[in-house]
């Protein structure tokens, strides 16, 4: 029974928190432990999980959405393949110019072998584009309450006026004597 909670608190934090996945151990104990430290400030204050892989890609068939995926994967050679990537329900059209700078910035990291410099600048700028693009969101919707509040208001006002007409032409109807019967 004690097997079973132990494996299911396991099973729970794995999936519900962001993961560290050095399997080249290119990362220190300490290293990967200031990452997660990072991470789990991170997903307190949002609902992103972010998965972290270096030395092999993972199977991300299981991400649906709301994840940034960052692979640090080594092709063999001298050179090191890194991949910053968002599931498509977090839009970073607009902040495209702001990832390239960061992949670009953080090739002197990457070369250097300083993969926690690097990961924790990605884990500073995804954050800060993740909480841009909720600003933009509730901007637009802040927008859109307005815009029907508007338009309610224009649609209440063009009630009214039809009311007074209509008030205003019975008035003169029966001012000038009603129906007149022949």
């Amino acid at each position: 029974m004690v097997k079973r909670i132990v494996f299911l608190i396991l099973v729970v934090f794995t999936f519900s928190f962001g993961q560290v996945n050095d399997s080249g151990n290119y990362l220190t104990t300490e290293e990967k432990q200031e990452i997660e430290k990072k991470l789990s400030e991170i997903e307190k204050n949002g609902d992103i999980v972010y998965h972290i892989n270096l030395g092999r890609k993972m199977d991300e068939k299981d991400i649906v959405e709301k994840a940034i995926i960052l692979d640090i994967i080594p092709d063999g050679k001298n050179d090191i393949n890194v991949k910053l990537k968002f599931t498509q329900d977090i839009d970073t059209s607009a902040y495209e110019e702001e990832i390239d700078n960061l992949l670009i910035e953080g090739e002197e990291a990457i070369v250097k072998k300083e993969y926690e410099k690097f990961i924790l600048s990605v884990l500073d700028v995804s954050e800060k584009i993740v909480d841009d693009i909720e600003d933009d969101k509730q901007e637009i919707q802040k927008q859109e309450v307005k815009k029907t509040f508007i338009e309610n208001k224009f649609a209440g006002l063009l009630i009214l006026i039809f009311m007074a007409i209509a008030i205003f032409v019975t008035l003169r109807f029966i001012k000038m004597g009603g129906i007149r019967k022949k």
